[in-house]
């Protein structure tokens, strides 16, 4: 921005006199060179060590500036009211702006086959196309109060997403920092089969309960950063005595794809 307002300036200069075809290179601007700095890569790893609210705040703010939309296989198992669910490998499509969810099933998802969530649309209802036979029965259209849906998951699709991730784990950690209870380690750059070894931050969080509406008490988290995206990949959350709560694993990402128009509408969720 600053070289632009210079260029004008001269511009303007040029009409009523002559100036030196040699101009000085204005500095860079402030702003210019923090972002340098806030990208680079070494100084996310001291960030990770040091200062690990600060990361996440770096890993928002990267993702706000640079995502609008992305293409992934989601790799998950959860547990709900209690109960471990089975696995789940979904081919996921989401947009940011209408906030846009579609899930089609690789694996697991009980009766469904492809799910569609668009804010402000469907009258607020999740579309789901049911498997096999089901499936002549056409698209269901299903409150996100029902209880099937519920019970599906641990959040509710408005809350799908990397970035409502990370925002999730960014607010949980500021609130323990401001109560002095805050404990995360930087374990070093992590390569795991579930994210198809991607390098990754690991950074492990212990010290802590905080209850899950499936009943059983939070006790350690674990989450994977991309080190070449920084984005939030992957995360494991378990309670007491490693009993799993929830395993979340974004693999395969594809960054700002510009989906066909019908990927998230009722006619392209019946389509294969």
């Amino acid at each position: 921005m600053g070289r632009f307002v210079v260029c004008l300036s001269l511009c303007a200069l040029a009409v009523g006199c002559t100036f030196s075809r040699q101009v000085e290179e204005p500095d860079r601007p402030v702003a210019e060179a923090d972002q340098t700095k806030r990208d680079d890569v070494s100084g996310m790893e001291n960030l990770a060590k040091t200062d690990p609210v600060a990361f996440l705040e770096r890993v928002v703010e990267k993702y706000d500036r640079e995502v609008r939309s992305y293409r992934c296989t989601l790799d998950k198992q959860e547990r709900v009211k209690g109960k471990l669910l089975e696995r789940e490998v979904i081919d996921c499509s989401f947009r940011e702006k209408p906030f846009s969810v579609r899930m089609d099933w690789k694996e697991g998802g009980g009766r469904a086959a492809r799910s569609l969530y668009v804010e402000g649309e469907n009258k607020g209802n999740l579309l789901v196309l049911p498997k096999g036979k089901l499936a002549v029965l056409g698209v269901w259209e299903k409150s996100l109060d029902d209880k099937e849906v519920k019970e599906s998951s641990r959040y509710p699709v408005k809350e799908f997403g990397i970035q409502v991730g990370t925002k999730r784990t960014l607010r949980s950690w500021k609130a323990a920092k401001e109560r002095g209870e805050l404990k995360v380690e930087y374990t070093g750059v992590k390569k795991l089969k579930e994210l198809n070894d991607r390098p990754c931050w690991e950074l492990k969080r212990t010290g802590y309960e905080a209850e899950d509406e499936g009943g059983v008490a939070e006790t350690e988290s674990t989450f994977y950063f991309d080190v070449e995206s920084w984005l939030q990949i992957g995360s494991y959350l378990t309670g007491e005595g490693g009993k799993l709560v929830g395993r979340y694993f974004f693999r395969d990402l594809e960054l700002n794809v510009d989906f066909p128009d019908d990927t998230f509408t009722k006619a392209g969720l019946k389509k294969k």
